[in-house]
C-alpha cells in the first residue's frame, strides 16, 4: 500500500471505527460482505464527508472470488473490509462524466475512501477502472442515484491484491 493517502487513512479515526464495528458484526460469513457494506455506508453517511460514489461488484464478480464464503478467517474479514472501503469514492461521479474525461487515451486517477488509487481508462470503447495490480473492471451506467450516493456496477472485484495476501490478480479473471 504505497500511497501516503492510504497510510493516513489506516491511521484515521474513521478506519479505527470501521474496524472496531466490523469486528463486532455477528453476520455469518456468507452475509459478512453485505453487512460490512451496509456498515461502511452508514458510517460514511454520518461522517459528513459525502457525497459518495459506490462501485458495486456484480454478483458474478463476487462469486468468482477464490474464497469460501462459509470460512472467512479474521484476516480475510479485515481484507474484505479494506476492499469494500475501496469501492467508495468521494463525490458523485457519473460514469458518462468520467468517460468523457478519458477520451483519446487520457487517464483519470480517482482516490477511494480507503486511500487507494484507481485509474479510469477506456477499454474497448467502454469506461473501465484499473487497480494498482492491473486488474480491470468495466463500469456500468448508474444503477442508483440518491441525494448523497450514486452506485455503478463493476464486473470485477478490484483492490484484492492491496488488502489480501498472497496476491491473486494473475490467477483470476481481472478484466
Amino acid at each position: 500500500m504505497a500511497t501516503n493517502a492510504r497510510e493516513e487513512f489506516l491511521k484515521s479515526d474513521l478506519f479505527a471505527e470501521l474496524r472496531g464495528r466490523a469486528a463486532g458484526l455477528t453476520a455469518s460469513d456468507a452475509e459478512f460482505v453485505g453487512e460490512a457494506s451496509s456498515l461502511i455506508f452508514k458510517i460514511l453517511q454520518g461522517s459528513g464527508k459525502g457525497p459518495f460514489t459506490m462501485l458495486l461488484p456484480t454478483e458474478e464478480a463476487v462469486s468468482n472470488l477464490p474464497i469460501d464464503p462459509e470460512e472467512l478467517t479474521p484476516e480475510l474479514r479485515e481484507g474484505l473490509l479494506g476492499i469494500l472501503l475501496d469501492t467508495f469514492l468521494y463525490g458523485t461521479l457519473l460514469s458518462d462524466g468520467i468517460g468523457g474525461a478519458v477520451k483519446g487515451g487520457a487517464v483519470v486517477e480517482l482516490m477511494t475512501v480507503g486511500g487507494g488509487i484507481l485509474r479510469a481508462i477506456r477499454n474497448d470503447g467502454q469506461l473501465a477502472l484499473v487497480d494498482p495490480s492491473g486488474c480491470t473492471a468495466k463500469v456500468s451506467g448508474p444503477v442508483f442515484k440518491g441525494p448523497v450516493t450514486i452506485c455503478h456496477h463493476i464486473d470485477a472485484v478490484l483492490m484484492w491484491d492491496e488488502w489480501i495476501k498472497p496476491p491473486i490478480c494473475g490467477s483470476r479473471r481481472c478484466a
